[in-house]
């Protein structure tokens, strides 16, 4: 794991083709580059900083993210944000 841009955040690689972002010791963000979709944990909204942790790291590895691009792509899951498919997980997960 490591850490993002001197903030309370980690990510690394799970496998050949998944990138989770850690923020506070929880899980927040998978993102499958095989096949394109994002998923996110229950805790990606649990604080400003956790949201900005979210959009940044999204903006940096697949193009610009706003949170109300994310929170339409839930609403609607026919909504691709840049290509992916976005996905709201019930599990919650912590730890690295």
């Amino acid at each position: 794991m490591q850490q993002f841009h001197y903030m309370q955040a980690w990510f690394g690689t799970i496998g050949n083709s998944t990138i989770r972002l850690i923020s506070y010791q929880s899980v927040v963000l998978d993102i499958d580059i095989a096949n394109h979709t994002i998923t996110l944990y229950p805790r990606w909204q649990y604080s400003r900083s956790t949201v900005r942790h979210v959009t940044r790291f999204l903006s940096e590895q697949i193009g610009t993210v706003s949170v109300a691009s994310l929170r339409s792509c839930l609403k609607n899951p026919e909504t691709k944000l840049q290509g992916y498919s976005v996905i709201q997980s019930t599990d919650f997960c912590y730890g690295y």
